[in-house]
């Protein structure tokens, strides 16, 4: 009865499908920019560890800002936070034609790590507004495809374009990916209201108060620490997978491509079993196979094994992303929904900005096959942490009852 219920709920409305074509093309000028950076920051001078300082510090910007912008974003809309947002990202993707040595690089980082936060943190929350409850995971899900079908197709835009026109080209297209997206959140409708009334009422995220109280509020704890332990595997993969790729004469944009396209099958799959089967039977299996993909990267030397690790990390980030970002507006008010995906975008860009910085350290001490056998340690260390906190919380009944 509660899934035949859930699918007469209508998810797919036209504000929906215009915060997704937003969302993609957003994404599209961010993915086509990630596989030719860190060979921008060698190009004009950069180390392996600064290629990890200029791809982490857009993270670091991000988690300082994201609960004030989700904060903002309730108080004053969502919808006018996007289109600010969206600007700022078509002039950071214009800026990086200028951006000539590592210093202005990390200061154009800084900002674009501002444009990203306003960007990414009210479109799910416009999402979540939008979806039925009993099909928010699901809705998540479908949003994420936006973000997928992007990394389907910029990378190997990306290469295409820097290998025959230079990188200026790339970063001017990725300029006008950002301008679609500013242009198309501009005709989104938000609503005044959720679109259905909450099965169960949970506490609100706070409004106000620091970032440290924000990510600090226990419904969301759980999620937020899973979803930074486990990108931390992320932000190394985004970083350095350019640079293992090009020792073995691999295009990345293939390994971007494959794991792109696995997502975009597996996002909505993911979201349905959340929603069915509880958060937590999406999350397990999901980070086994992110890090089964990441200890397979440790040795992949040709094409073969590196499409397979691609197709391993996009079936299992497919399955733990709509899952968490799910688990935490359950927890939050209605009202509270931006505060919300600014306490799980920050503790997402956290884990990216770390990984990307510190891993690139361990890197630049042992090799590519430490560094991915690590980051396929954390992902399973993620799952701990997870399993003992989620069993803790449920002795003490703190948890509503979704499997999560």
């Amino acid at each position: 009865m509660k899934i035949e219920a859930s699918l007469k709920e209508k998810l797919f409305t036209t504000d929906f499908l215009l915060v997704w074509v937003a969302s993609f093309f957003a994404f599209t000028s961010f993915h086509l920019l990630l596989p030719i950076l860190p060979l921008y920051v060698v190009r004009v001078g950069g180390t392996e560890s600064q290629v990890g300082l200029v791809l982490g510090i857009l993270a670091v910007t991000s988690v300082s800002v994201r609960t004030w912008i989700g904060r903002e974003s309730d108080r004053r809309g969502k919808k006018i936070i996007l289109v600010w947002g969206t600007l700022a990202l078509v002039i950071s993707a214009l800026s990086y034609t200028v951006a000539t040595t590592v210093i202005l690089l990390v200061v154009l980082r800084l900002f674009h790590g501002v444009a990203w936060a306003a960007t990414t943190t009210p479109s799910p929350a416009l999402i979540a507004d939008m979806a039925p409850p009993r099909r928010r995971a699901e809705a998540m899900g479908w949003y994420g495809t936006g973000s997928s079908v992007a990394m389907a197709i910029a990378p190997l835009l990306a290469v295409f374009l820097n290998a025959n026109y230079g990188f200026n080209l790339a970063f001017l297209a990725a300029t006008a990916m950002a301008a679609i997206a500013m242009g198309t959140t501009l005709f989104v409708r938000e609503p005044r209201k959720p679109a259905a009334p909450e099965a169960q009422a949970s506490p609100p995220v706070p409004a106000g108060g620091s970032l440290w109280q924000t990510v600090l509020y226990r419904p969301a704890l759980v999620p937020a620490v899973a979803a930074l332990v486990v990108t931390l595997t992320y932000g190394s993969m985004l970083s350095f997978l350019p640079l293992l790729a090009y020792r073995h004469d691999v295009n990345p944009g293939v390994f971007f491509s494959v794991y792109a396209i696995f997502l975009i099958v597996s996002r909505p799959i993911g979201g349905k079993i959340a929603d069915i089967a509880g958060r937590l039977a999406a999350v397990i299996p999901g980070t086994i196979a992110m890090a089964a993909s990441l200890a397979l990267l440790a040795f992949a030397t040709d094409l073969p094994l590196f499409l397979v690790s691609g197709a391993l990390y996009g079936i299992g980030f497919s399955f733990v992303h709509p899952a968490l970002m799910a688990m935490i507006t359950d927890r939050a008010a209605p009202e509270a929904r931006g505060a919300a995906m600014g306490t799980f975008g920050a503790a997402f860009d956290l884990g990216i900005g770390l990984g990307a910085i510190l891993l690139g350290l361990l890197l630049e001490k042992t090799n590519f096959q430490v560094l991915f056998l690590t980051c396929a340690a954390i992902a399973i260390g993620s799952m701990v942490v997870y399993l003992v906190e989620n069993r803790r919380m449920h002795r003490r009944r703190e948890l509503p009852d979704q499997g999560g």
